[in-house]
This record gives C-alpha cells, structure tokens and sequence, in this order.
C-alpha cells in the first residue's frame, strides 16, 4: 500500500511536470527541455517528447526564416514592380512624344513631296517652254 501511494505520487508529479512544461511550450519557451529521470515507458515517452520538442523549435525557426525570406522577396518584389511600373510611365511619354514627332514629319514629309511635285511640274513646264522658244528662235533664224 505504502508503494502503491509512492508510485502515485511519483506519477502525479512527473504528469505535472509534463503539464508545466507543456504549458511553457505553448507559451513559446523552448529554452528548456523536459528532465525526468526513468528508465520505464515514463523515460522512453520524455525521450521521444523532447525529441518532438527539438523537431518542433527546428520547423518554427525554419518557418520563421522563410516567412523572413518571403518578406524580403516581396519587398524586392514590390520595388521592382514600381521601378517597372516607372519605366513603364516613362516609355509611354516617349512612345506619346516620337508618336507626335513622327505625325508631324509625315505631314512635313507630304508637304515636301507635294512641293517637290510642284517643282518637277514647274521644270517640266519650263523646259518645254524652252524647246518651244528654241524652235521659235530656230524659225527666226531661217526668215
């Protein structure tokens, strides 16, 4: 009787240290680990609780350094969808201005060409009015 309260107590006070330290745990102490001292299933169950324990700490820490890494991505994400987004703004005041500046050559361009068509009408006009006075003066010599 006397080992079976022993036992009990014994029982009582690893499961309530289990229950502190899981309580820490939840609060986000993983400083620590469990220390039971047995050589029963209680020892075999501490063993594989702080080997969970160190696995736990181990995939928040990576999970908080990949959060830390997607932070920055987006970060650099962001400053580079802005230069874009600039670059973009930039390249459309140009297209806008080369635009305008090519409309007004191409009008530059008919006027040249309509005046350029004038002129070789003129030129055309004038040389045969030259050949007609040639002949007019070649008519003159013979009288």
């Amino acid at each position: 009787l006397f080992s079976y309260f022993i036992g009990k107590q014994s029982l009582l006070k690893t499961i309530l240290e289990i229950s502190n330290f899981s309580n820490e745990v939840a609060h986000g102490n993983f400083s620590k680990k469990l220390e039971i001292e047995s050589n029963d299933q209680i020892g075999e169950f501490v063993d594989i609780y702080n080997s969970l324990m160190d696995k736990l700490k181990s995939s928040i820490l990576n999970t908080k350094e990949l959060s830390w890494e997607i932070y920055n991505t987006m970060k650099e994400q962001m400053r580079a969808t802005g230069d874009l987004s600039h670059n973009t703004q930039v390249l459309s005041e140009k297209y806008e201005l080369l635009n305008s500046e090519s409309i007004s050559n191409a009008s530059n361009l008919d006027y040249s060409v309509s005046q350029f068509n004038i002129l070789c009408y003129s030129i055309e006009n004038l040389m045969s009015q030259i050949q007609n006075l040639s002949a007019a003066i070649g008519q003159l010599k013979l009288i």
